[in-house]
């Protein structure tokens, strides 16, 4: 397990925190991301949010976003393989926001991509990832 700390936002409370916690836990929040109230969360491999190096999953229902940062670098997660569509779809990502059709992927795309995360602490190899320098 690489995964130290998760955070997770709820809008009905302060972000909640797991110390060390297990599949079964993060995975449980990967299921009550809804859009709504539970709205993202974010990995650590340290036990302090304050680090260059994370995981984040946002939205909800259909489609969800997966972000990789690491050192100043942002990599995104690709819906599908041919993903180039520029179309703009909105989500729940603690604000409403909108994202590249090409970054809005499925929960079967979403959980073996946190899943490598929580294992190996990087990146799935088996799915392509854009990447490009993080907006401060």
């Amino acid at each position: 397990m690489m995964v130290k700390l998760l955070v997770v936002e709820d809008i009905r409370e302060k972000d909640d925190l797991h110390q060390n916690p297990s599949w079964e836990v993060v995975s449980g929040f990967i299921r009550r991301l809804d859009g709504t109230t539970v709205t993202y969360m974010a990995l650590y491999k340290t036990e302090n949010e304050n680090n260059d190096e994370y995981f984040l999953v946002g939205g909800g229902g259909e489609f969800y976003i997966c972000e990789y940062v690491n050192g100043g670098q942002s990599h995104h997660l690709l819906a599908n393989d041919d993903a180039k569509s520029n179309e703009m779809v909105s989500l729940p990502v603690k604000n409403t926001s909108k994202f590249p059709r090409k970054y809005c992927a499925t929960y079967e795309k979403v959980l073996p991509s946190v899943k490598y995360f929580y294992e190996h602490g990087g990146m799935n190899p088996e799915y392509k990832w854009d990447s490009n320098k993080r907006k401060q």
